[in-house]
């Protein structure tokens, strides 16, 4: 199933209608799933120094969009030095997509992924 905005409170999300209901979350929740998916790829580095931007909704290295039927998802990530970048960004797609699925079901999701800088990871020049 895709994902409709809910047109009666402007935040939501619409995820599954059925008899019995419907099921709504809002863009932070999908936010906050597509940073976690994304600090799991190996590779990613900290964008941010503040570990409290990941569990807020102020996080600037995410944005969601629904449109029709497709939910739109940009994130912003570093890449540590000695990772191949292009295949980092295709994995974090996939994390992204595949924790979406996992957790409400999506298909419809598209995943642009932005490589702001490539860092050095923290064990560099360690033996």
């Amino acid at each position: 199933m895709g994902v409709t905005k809910n047109m009666s409170k402007e935040n939501e999300l619409l995820l599954a209608e059925s008899v019995n209901g419907n099921v709504f979350t809002t863009p932070e929740v999908i936010r906050f799933i597509a940073q976690l998916a994304s600090k799991e790829v190996e590779g990613v580095g900290d964008l941010s120094s503040k570990l409290v931007d990941l569990f807020t909704s102020k996080s600037k290295h995410v944005s969601v969009e629904a449109h029709e039927d497709l939910l739109k998802i940009e994130v912003s990530i570093s890449v540590f030095h000695g990772y191949k970048a292009i295949d980092v960004a295709r994995k974090v797609q996939f994390a992204i997509s595949e924790a979406l699925k996992i957790n409400f079901e999506l298909e419809d999701v598209h995943v642009d992924v932005v490589i702001k800088e490539s860092i050095i990871p923290p064990s560099f020049g360690e033996e």
